[in-house]
């Protein structure tokens, strides 16, 4: 979805090769969730996150110009407290907000520096950078890392089609990632325009006129040692300079 609606708000029509690359880690994503390790109910939470994540980075995409990318982060988390508390107060009644032990406070400051504040402005960043079209080729990362987390801390054993869920979405991001070709400075080939190649054609220096303005009186348009040409005359020998005369 960011591929095809990230370039129509900036008014470009979407890149051909980072939708292709978005077909390729959607499928990687599908592969791993929908016939991996996962089950139905993760697969609808991921897509859910997928969709709220499309929904923030399309958001942002006409505030970062203006904004940068921490002060929308600023924003973004600070809008984000009322609505969870909200939430919890709705869900928890008066056990809400429990006096969390020190275990639970290490936590939930991991979880509002690193997983919140510092992945806003990383992932804002990203956008303001690359386009929301091309960063959020990145999304799909976040199913393959947990199938990678999952073998480093030993909680379950990937199957096959969790890995190569995960390879299909790395081939997809590279693919995405990868810078377009650009032709050298010395080999792009310039477009013909026969107006521009006319202008910068040389052009023959205009002839010289006698009684030119700045010429000296009596004095001939002849180089000193030049012979004029006249029927029937003799071989031309280089006479010396003709005196100057005063008037």
């Amino acid at each position: 979805m960011l591929a095809l609606l990230a370039p129509l708000l900036r008014r470009r029509p979407p890149s051909g090769r980072v939708v292709a690359a978005a077909v390729v880690v959607t499928a990687g994503v599908v592969l791993t969730q929908g016939y991996g390790g996962g089950s139905v109910t993760g697969l609808a939470w991921a897509l859910g996150a997928l969709a709220a994540e499309v929904a923030f980075s399309l958001l942002a995409v006409p505030l970062l110009p203006r904004l940068g990318p921490l002060r929308v982060s600023t924003y973004a988390s600070a809008l984000a407290v009322p609505v969870l508390l909200i939430a919890a107060v709705v869900a928890d009644g008066r056990s809400a907000v429990p006096l969390p032990t020190i275990g639970q406070a290490l936590g939930l400051a991991y979880l509002a520096v690193v997983v919140t504040a510092l992945a806003f402005v990383l992932w804002y960043g990203a956008i303001s950078r690359l386009g929301a079209d091309r960063a959020g080729l990145a999304a799909g990362i976040a199913p393959a890392s947990a199938v990678a987390a999952t073998a480093l801390l030993g909680t379950g054993h990937p199957s096959s089609a969790d890995i190569v869920g995960a390879v299909v979405v790395g081939i997809g991001v590279i693919l995405g990632l990868r810078p377009a070709r650009t032709w050298p400075e010395n080999r792009r080939p310039e477009p013909l325009n026969p107006a521009r190649s006319a202008a910068a054609a040389p052009r023959a220096a205009p002839a010289r006129r006698p009684g030119r303005t700045g010429q000296a009186p009596g004095s001939s348009t002849l180089a000193p040692h030049s012979c004029p040409s006249t029927a029937g005359s003799g071989p031309c020998r280089p006479g010396p300079a003709p005196a100057r005369t005063d008037g």
